[in-house]
């Protein structure tokens, strides 16, 4: 899933791990939808099909747009055109070609919201690019026009978004407002991020030499960029003649992994390079790469490594070439484009085979108590302990809190090979001490330990 939180995991008692890496390939299990191959999304480069928590998908086939949900295909809500994207709750947003308008529903899909227009100029088609879970877009107005503007919309309301550039595109909104996009300066592209107004350009010094986009975004904030940067060598003129190295635009394209202050290049399946277009809450990554025979294949990028999806059995089909990966949502089931023993193309669901994850024995918080709402001093380190190491996969563990004096993030993972995991409880100040029942669940296993959150005028 593009850039949306786990929900629905805090909802459940226990979740089993799913395995995808480097010391043991993950094992999927795969459905084809019968809609053919993707048709993009007009005017844009939309990484559509999109996949929720839920595993509900929509995108856009040969006979139209469609949605995904428990385990039946059907027409968009209202019978719209284009599926655009689908947040944790199920809410779609679409684009209707005979208004030229995005819309937004909710299950039971027995309404939709016109997002609107920008009234800036002559009004073109309005495409909404990425939706959140508070229901908050990010798109494209006036898209036939020569003042194409970018827009924000959230409960009713629509507004420009910025820059003033006519070749803007912000492609992907997370729970927290962060955005991700690209814009063309002067027939070049550079990758951008936008937060409360904030415009950033993610590589200024080198501007104009080289293109990149960013299409997705996590929860997490970390986001995925892809770029055609490479390096030219140069000779100085007489006397000196040095030889030097600069940032150019070379002729493949690679994805690169921002997280934090970090960039992580992920590399490729071959040496014709690749493109992301999908991230999970968890920094897990899917794309397209070229593979040494020129062809292109799906690509999992997990715990520092990316592999082919075809290097994964698939349990209940044989003979499927995974082409393309479109995106992947936290519980790591994938949407792509597949062809099976024919050649014939369709958009595919990889679910993972579900293994026995080792046991949880253990959860400690540090320190135990905590003065409530005191910056500096209001937070403990929770460390989750299992049995043995994770799976390449790694392993789930979800995390629940007796009280909103005392928060929690979305589920932890415990990282491949790795015993141990931590995350930070955040408390807020109580009226009276309190005592704050902190959980962590594996397999129907739970663990539990006590914090106690102390009220400063006690």
């Amino acid at each position: 899933m593009i850039c949306e939180r786990m929900v629905h995991t805090l909802l459940i008692a226990s979740m089993v791990a799913w395995v995808a890496g480097r010391s043991e390939a993950q094992q999927y299990n795969l459905k084809a939808l019968g809609v053919g191959p993707p048709v993009q999304v007009y005017l844009t480069n939309l990484p559509v099909p999109r996949i929720n928590n839920l595993g509900q998908v929509v995108g856009n086939g040969s006979a139209g747009g469609y949605l995904y949900k428990g385990g039946v295909v059907s027409a968009l809500p209202f019978g719209n055109s284009y599926g655009l994207d689908i947040n944790n709750s199920g809410m779609t947003a679409t684009l209707s070609s005979s208004t030229g308008d995005s819309y937004l529903s909710s299950p039971p899909y027995s309404s939709e919201t016109d997002v609107g227009t920008l009234p800036t100029c002559l009004l073109g088609d309005n495409i909404a690019t990425s939706l959140n879970v508070s229901g908050t877009v990010v798109g494209i107005a006036n898209v036939f026009t020569i003042c194409a503007q970018p827009f924000l919309y959230f409960r009713g309301q629509i507004s420009s978004l910025g820059p003033s550039s006519t070749r803007a595109w912000w492609l992907a909104i997370n729970n927290s407002n962060q955005i991700v996009g690209y814009y063309d300066n002067a027939y070049v592209h550079r990758a951008m991020m936008q937060l409360n107004g904030t415009i950033t350009d993610l590589d200024p010094a080198y501007s104009q030499v080289y293109d990149s986009e960013a299409l997705a975004i996590n929860d997490a904030g970390q986001f995925i960029v892809n770029s055609n940067e490479t390096y030219c060598t140069k000779v100085a003129p007489p006397p000196s003649r040095k030889v030097y190295t600069v940032p150019c635009r070379g002729q493949f394209w690679y994805p690169l992994l921002y997280s934090g202050t970090s960039i992580t290049g992920l590399g490729a399946l071959g040496s014709s390079g690749g493109f992301a277009y999908g991230i999970n809450l968890y920094g897990d990554v899917v794309g397209t790469s070229a593979i040494a025979n020129g062809t292109t294949h799906g690509f999992l990028y997990i715990a520092g490594s990316m592999t082919d999806l075809n290097s994964h059995a698939i349990l209940n089909a044989s003979g499927w070439t995974i082409l393309q990966a479109y995106d992947i949502n936290d519980s790591g089931q994938i949407v792509a484009l597949g062809a099976d023993t024919s050649g014939k193309q369709d958009v595919v669901v990889l679910t993972p085979g579900l293994v026995m994850p080792p046991a949880l024995v253990s959860l400690t918080l540090n320190p135990t108590s905590v003065w409530g709402g005191i910056v500096g001093a209001n937070t403990s380190t929770g460390t989750v302990t299992l049995s043995s190491a994770a799976p390449a996969g790694g392993v789930i563990v979800t995390l629940s809190s007796s009280s909103p004096l005392a928060q929690v993030p979305a589920p932890v993972r415990v990282a491949p090979n790795a015993t141990t995991a931590t995350f930070t409880v955040t408390t807020s100040m109580p009226v009276g001490t309190t005592s704050v029942t902190i959980s962590a669940t594996v397999g129907g296993t739970t663990k539990s330990a006590t914090l106690t959150v102390i009220d400063v005028g006690s």
